[in-house]
């Protein structure tokens, strides 16, 4: 619903151009032809993340193919809408959902922690419950990162 609506994108777009670093993430599983060879090649992630791209107008600073899910077990990722901010140290600063699903003038945690993070602020929320669909196969699950800051 976030990236039909158009929401992901705009927010990518507008926090790039502040120096964010947007990282989005395509969780899949790890998938071996008959003859034992991976399915998942650099070629066909790459792919799959253009289409991903394609499909929503999304405009990450980078997708990344998380085969196997080692990343998305690390940040205990729950959901295909589970966001991460990380600050500029590397520290994670939210951990959670989008925002409060209450549509305009509800509250936006990633815009919020970033804002926050931008300003020199602690992060006042750093977690709430992620909501979508379960991570695993060919979702994205996106992280915005406050690297160039």
């Amino acid at each position: 619903m976030n990236y039909e609506s158009g929401n992901i994108p705009k927010l990518q777009k507008e926090y790039e151009a502040k120096g964010v670093v947007w990282l989005s993430m395509i969780i899949t599983e790890k998938q071996q032809s008959e003859h034992g060879e991976d399915v998942i090649t650099p070629e066909r992630a790459d792919s799959m993340a253009r289409a991903m791209a394609e499909q929503y107008g999304a405009s990450p600073t980078a997708t990344l193919i998380d085969v196997g899910g080692t990343v998305g077990t690390a940040y205990d990722t729950r959901t295909s809408m589970h966001m991460f901010v990380v600050d500029k140290n590397g520290m994670l600063a939210y951990d959670g959902a989008l925002d409060d699903q209450a549509g305009e003038g509800g509250q936006n945690y990633v815009t919020t922690a970033l804002d926050a993070l931008m300003a020199g602020k602690p992060v006042a929320t750093t977690k709430t419950m992620p909501y979508g669909c379960h991570p695993v196969g060919d979702h994205m699950n996106d992280g915005a990162s406050t690297d160039g800051q």
